[in-house]
């Protein structure tokens, strides 16, 4: 299962609710990370193979101009509402 890096727009709350789902989540808030730039948050999950969960759409921009492939960013600003973190992935059955 994939890791995941919570950008700075989503709440720190919808880590919490990915890991009482069983879904490895950081918030970059809880790594000290708050005012790092999308290129520092994007080297970080790229060095640490986390897939970023994000409300701004520049990060695909920032991967398509650096010529990788990584890190994967699957949610962006039009699926994602900053009032409902429950709402990023159905609950997970176990």
């Amino acid at each position: 299962m994939s890791s995941f890096l919570i950008d700075q727009e989503l709440p720190r709350s919808t880590a919490d609710i990915l890991r009482s789902q069983g879904v490895r989540a950081t918030h970059v808030g809880e790594l000290e990370m708050a005012t790092a730039t999308d290129e520092e948050i994007l080297e970080y999950a790229r060095s640490n193979a986390l897939v970023i969960v994000t409300h701004d759409a520049d990060f695909h921009a920032l991967l398509a101009l650096s010529g990788r492939n990584a890190p994967s960013s699957p949610l962006t600003q039009s699926s994602i509402k900053n009032s409902q973190p429950e709402a990023l992935f159905p609950p997970l059955k176990t």
